[in-house]
C-alpha cells in the first residue's frame, strides 16, 4: 500500500507512519507538513499538540518533533510562549525517556516561571511538578521530593 501525506498529498517515506488515530491515509503526514500546518494556526498551540481532524494528543517521535519545532518558532515570541513552548519540549523529552535533558528544560522552565510569576501560580507549580517527574526518574527522589516539598 502506498501511502500519501494527508497535508501534502507526496509520497509518504517509510520513516512516516500513522501520526493520530485518524483512519486510512488521513493518518499520514510528513512531520515538517505537520509543523508547518500547525505554525498557519498561530497563536494557537493546540495544533502542535493535536490533530486537528481527530484531536487525538502526537505521541512518540512525531510529539517530539513537532514540539522541538514548537520551541524553534517560539524563540522570537513572548515569554509566556517561550515558557508553554519549553513545558512541551519539555514533557515530550520525558514521554520519549531523554529524563535528563526533560529536567535540564523543566528547570529553565521553572526559573522562568518563578521570576515571572512566582511560586503561587498554576503554571509555576506545573513546572515544579513536571521538573520533580524527571529528577524522579532519573532517580534523583531526593532532589525531587524537595521540589514536592517547597
Amino acid at each position: 500500500m502506498n501511502n500519501a501525506c494527508r497535508i501534502c498529498l507526496e509520497a509518504a517515506d517509510v520513516g512516516d507512519y500513522q501520526v493520530c488515530a485518524c483512519r486510512g491515509s488521513q493518518g499520514f503526514a510528513h512531520i515538517q507538513c505537520l509543523a508547518d500546518l500547525a505554525a498557519s494556526k498561530w497563536p494557537s498551540l493546540e495544533p502542535w499538540r493535536q490533530c486537528p481532524t481527530c484531536k487525538q494528543n502526537y505521541v512518540d517521535h512525531v510529539h517530539l518533533a513537532l514540539s522541538k519545532a514548537l520551541w524553534e518558532v517560539a524563540q522570537d515570541k513572548s515569554a509566556d510562549v517561550r515558557r508553554a513552548a519549553a513545558g512541551q519540549l519539555g514533557l515530550a523529552l520525558f514521554a520519549n525517556s531523554d529524563f535528563g535533558e526533560a529536567a535540564a528544560i523543566h528547570r529553565e522552565t521553572l526559573a522562568s516561571c518563578l521570576e515571572a510569576l512566582g511560586w503561587e501560580h498554576p503554571d509555576t507549580l506545573a513546572s515544579a511538578n513536571n521538573l520533580a517527574m524527571a529528577l524522579r526518574a532519573e532517580g534523583k527522589a531526593s532532589e525531587a521530593e524537595m521540589l514536592y516539598t517547597e
